[in-house]
């Protein structure tokens, strides 16, 4: 079942690369040896299943068994939902079924009109047409064709035609210049124009939409550089991904985004590049980062079968086996999980291998979407080498008693070698759309929410979207809103499907607060409300710039410099780099924010400076009033520089910045003429937490940056009362250290002070920030609490000394806190811990905990430790196993800290998982086992390699095929 595909190439194509070659194309010779390596890895399979062979699904070759079958319309037009390993509409379970299409949709935005892949005939052109709306309509006849066609259709091994009613479809690609991202981007009217009509003809044909959104030649490196998360192609692709799934996260007609397609198809980039670790921890990256834009499902394709040709001798993905599956599916935040499927092994004594793959699916949990499946002879009769596949389909539709566990999509219905689909390729005359019923519809808004200062707007579109019967007009109005705010809309009336752009306009009068508007659609017998949540706020000061000497001044706006958010925080160094990763940047923002900045900077000599400016996105230097440096772009982190001869003494400068998405820096530096004396000072730790009457350190560091050293006196300023500072030397010259020691009083009032340490020499003064936090509150030595609805969390300093609050807690009982380098709980970004508690309720069995974390954490299950790593580390897990004889509650601790910077980069990030349940006295179906006989109810030794826990009376335990010793 290995994937070896060929698709033939395109000279017809005006384009820079035949789209044929993108990742779906395999040399003659690697086909040869996937070829040899399947036939080995199926052998292999089968020989060590003699004595372990999975249950089969009780379904011989040639039996029939029969299917639901979907209506010819859209029946349902709930969301799709996840329920165990079925897809739910509304709560009824819905088998899914259709085919792939690489090319519709990008031909269509070529306007290269008609032509896709799967209509009338394998890559074919739908005649008539001269518009992305008159294609996709006549495209979606062909389905209701089929749908007529297969109605009331059964199911065997050599006829297997259900119903269509699913369409997998390319609209994210890359051909060598970005080419999705730039139309989207950059020709958004013809882009959506595209999408909108192949949403809208799909839902008419009652057909759901897996839109792929990357899919691209793999083998080619520009393509890798989606593989590194800090060029501008990885973020691109997210924003670009992010962009798509927020427009459409209320669109029931998608079935669930395919987030990337077979980067696994790598070669060599993975095996040169850390291996499959590397690979998922990408795709977990990439999911982690566009998760949060839709509460639809996602998906993440794999060819998955060839891992052991794209990842050679890596052990997790070497044999076919549950192992091999949770690797490539133990992805968080991915709802369905998904195969590539090609073969031409059938037939009785290969039914166990579709089995097997049930199996693993249903030990997951999840669906698997099998997203694209081909019957692969070759050379074979078709006019490309994979074409429809009954015999496949029968065995997996009729897995789990005939409920399956996960849609399926084919490549192609070409008869290559087992017949077409249905009586594909179809030219003859195509059915209506159907029609009728009593009219209805939905109303909704683009966004939910929205804000706006006092005397200011915020708009929305409201959207009345027809499910059934004729459509004829509706009208739109708004009531709930506050004193002094009207509403308008751009068409107060319209006919469905329709919008109308909604704005609400407030008074300088209107009061500060939230308020629930409604917003209204009815045609004068049936109204359709949604509502929406709007935020009147006191407008922000925004101040002039007035270039302060101690600091630089920060006036921060959104991302367009137009809407002020307010004066501050600014920043005290002359030369800073603020690196916010993916954190909250300022004003409770991480993304849309920017700032006007200005300082008078003392340069203490004449000559040539050179200045470095750096920004992710756009920054600009002004000196003196002249513009210096414009860099004003969306761009990944970049540094520029430029030089230019100043007197010594008074300068202005200011600095202009801007942060879209994602990651947010700005930094700035300069160099002094060669022959003047600078230097840097920065500390470690920034910050810390005492109780009254205690202290702490940290280490000063004075760093010679050019010229020759001086000395350089040391002070602290900004103390609280009772407080007092020491060094360990009061002067040293450049590079040198001090350790600088805070010691408070009984005295000393709780609450944090901003320290200001200070060296001063040659004529310079540079500062640093020391941030002191005074506790009255100890940290608790154990959890408040052990609830039974979520970890009830207390915050602390790092070294567990100083409480710092009571909340936030965790509702998830299996969570992963990843905050990167952005802010932990609200609280800081460093110098924090937690102890946690909760009771889980567990049914009889054999468990296994897991806690991760950068930096320390240990867990406990019923008072008892089972993990500790309480040291500074880059991100570790770590674990135990606990059997339990009964259904009960268990106790389960988790303490957590994050130190400062440690070689890690700062990273903060808590896991907590387990898997386990009741106890299995059955050997494993997939392994290997000797004696191949046992008595498991009595003392008896025999040697288990196994990819699950096993139950036993004892074994020798091996783990990777080396022994860990012997358990009774």
């Amino acid at each position: 079942m290995t994937e070896i595909r060929e698709r033939f190439g395109d000279d017809g194509t005006p384009h820079c690369t035949p789209p044929h070659s993108r990742g779906r194309v395999r040399s003659k010779p690697i086909r040869v040896l996937l070829s040899m390596a399947v036939a080995m890895l199926i052998a292999e399979i089968a020989w060590s299943s003699a004595a372990f062979h999975a249950g089969s699904s009780g379904s011989p070759e040639g039996t029939i068994i029969s299917t639901s079958v979907m209506g010819t319309g859209m029946s349902v037009t709930g969301v799709i939902k996840v329920q165990g390993t079925s897809l739910t509409v509304d709560g009824v379970p819905i088998q899914l079924f259709g085919v792939n299409d690489d090319m519709g949709f990008i031909y269509t935005y070529w306007k290269d009109y008609g032509r896709n892949y799967n209509f009338p005939t394998f890559d074919g052109t739908i005649s008539g047409v001269s518009s992305a709306d008159q294609f996709w309509q006549q495209y979606f006849r062909y389905f209701l064709h089929y749908q007529q066609k297969v109605a009331g259709s059964t199911c065997s091994t050599s006829t297997c035609n259900p119903n269509p009613n699913l369409l997998r479809v390319t609209v994210g690609w890359d051909f060598g210049g970005e080419d999705s991202y730039n139309a989207w981007k950059s020709d958004p009217t013809g882009y959506f124009a595209d999408f909108d009509a192949l949403v809208k003809w799909a839902k008419a044909a009652g057909v759901y939409v897996v839109p792929m959104l990357m899919q691209s030649p793999n083998d080619r490196s520009y393509i890798w550089e989606y593989f590194d998360t800090s060029s501008s192609r990885y973020a691109h692709l997210v924003q670009f991904e992010r962009g798509m799934m927020a427009k459409y996260a209320n669109e029931p007609t998608i079935a669930m985004w395919d987030v990337y397609n077979e980067a696994d198809v790598s070669l060599p980039y993975w095996p040169n590049h850390g291996g499959f670790a590397t690979f998922k921890a990408w795709e977990q990256r990439l999911v982690n980062d566009v998760r949060s834009a839709t509460p639809q499902l996602l998906t993440l394709g794999h060819a998955m079968t060839s891992a052991y040709y794209f990842f050679p001798n890596d052990a997790l993905v070497s044999a076919y086996d549950q192992t091999w599956y949770n690797a490539f599916t133990g992805i968080q935040g991915v709802d369905v999980t998904h195969i590539h499927v090609y073969g031409t092994a059938e037939g009785s004594s290969n039914v166990y291998l579709v089995d097997w793959l049930a199996q693993w699916a249903k030990a997951v949990g999840k669906p698997m979407f099998i997203g694209e499946l081909g019957y692969n002879q070759y050379p074979g009769p078709g006019p490309v080498s994979y074409g429809h596949w009954p015999w496949y389909l029968q065995v997996w539709r009729g897995e789990d008693s005939g409920k399956s566990v996960g849609p399926v999509a084919e490549m192609t219905w070409v008869d290559n070698g087992r017949g077409a689909y249905s009586d594909y390729p179809y030219t003859g005359s195509l059915p209506n759309y159907p029609s009728g019923g009593v009219f209805d519809f939905t109303a909704s808004l683009s966004s939910g929410a929205g804000s706006a200062a006092q005397g200011n707007s915020v708009s929305t579109t409201a959207t009345a979207t027809l499910t059934s019967g004729t459509t004829h007009g509706v009208s739109f109005s708004a009531s709930g809103l506050p004193s002094g705010a009207t509403v308008s809309f751009s068409a107060t009336s319209c006919t469905p499907t329709c919008s109308s752009t909604m704005t609400i306009t407030t008074a300088s009068t209107t009061p500060a607060g939230t308020y629930n508007v409604l917003v209204s659609v009815t045609d004068g017998a049936l109204t359709r409300t949604a509502g929406y949540s709007l935020t009147v706020t006191v407008p922000a000061i925004c101040s002039s710039m007035n270039y302060p000497s101690t600091s630089w001044q920060r006036v921060w706006y959104d991302a367009a410099l137009v809407t002020c958010l307010g004066d501050g925080p600014d920043e005290p160094n002359v030369q800073f780099d603020n690196n916010w990763a993916m954190g909250t940047v300022a004003k409770g923002r991480a993304d849309d924010i920017g700032f006007r900045s200005s300082r008078t900077v003392n340069l203490p000599t004449a000559g040539t400076y050179t200045f470095s400016a750096g920004s992710d996105d756009g920054i600009r230097v002004w000196v003196d009033g002249t513009l210096a440096l414009d860099r004003w772009v969306v761009r990944s982190y970049t540094i520029d520089s430029f030089s230019q001869s100043l007197t010594a003494g008074n300068h202005r400068f200011e600095i202009d910045f801007y942060e879209g998405i994602l990651q947010a820096e700005v930094s700035f530096t300069y160099t002094l003429p060669a022959s003047g004396f600078d230097f840097s000072l920065s500390l470690n730790p920034t910050s810390t937490s005492v109780a009254p009457g205690s202290s702490s350190s940290t280490t000063l560091a004075a760093t010679l940056i050019s010229g020759t050293s001086q000395s350089a006196t040391l002070s602290a300023s900004g103390l609280p009362s009772g407080a007092t500072a020491s060094f360990g030397s009061a002067s040293c010259i450049p590079t040198c250290s001090s350790v600088l020691t805070v010691s408070t009083s009984s005295a000393t009032p709780a609450g944090s002070y901003s320290i200001v340490v200070t060296a001063t020499g040659g004529g310079l003064t540079r500062t640093a920030p020391y941030l002191l936090t005074v506790s009255t509150s100890p940290c608790p030595p154990s959890p408040p609490s052990y609830p039974s609805a979520s970890w009830d969390r207390v915050w602390c300093d790092s070294t567990l000394t100083s409480k710092l609050a009571d909340t936030p807690d965790q509702a998830v009982e299996q969570f992963d806190d990843n905050w990167g380098l952005g802010i932990v709980a609200g609280i800081r970004n460093s110098d924090i811990a937690f102890r946690s508690g909760r009771n889980l309720s567990l049914n009889a069995g054999t468990y296994t905990f897991t806690v991760g974390s950068d930096d320390g954490s240990r867990l406990w299950v019923d008072g008892t430790i089972c993990a500790d790593m309480w040291v500074n580390q880059a991100y570790t897990e770590a674990g135990c196993t606990r059997t339990f004889s009964s259904l009960g509650s268990h106790a389960v601790r988790v303490d957590y800290y994050e130190g400062t910077w440690n070689g890690d980069g700062g990273q903060a990030r808590v896991r907590f998982a387990y898997t386990g349940g009741a106890a299995d006295t059955t050997p494993p179906a997939v392994g290997s086992i000797g004696p191949t006989a046992a008595v498991v109810n009595s003392p008896t030794s025999f040697s288990v390699l196994a990819n699950d826990n096993v139950a036993v009376s004892s074994c020798t335990f091996s783990w990777d095929a080396i022994a860990q010793g012997t358990m009774a």
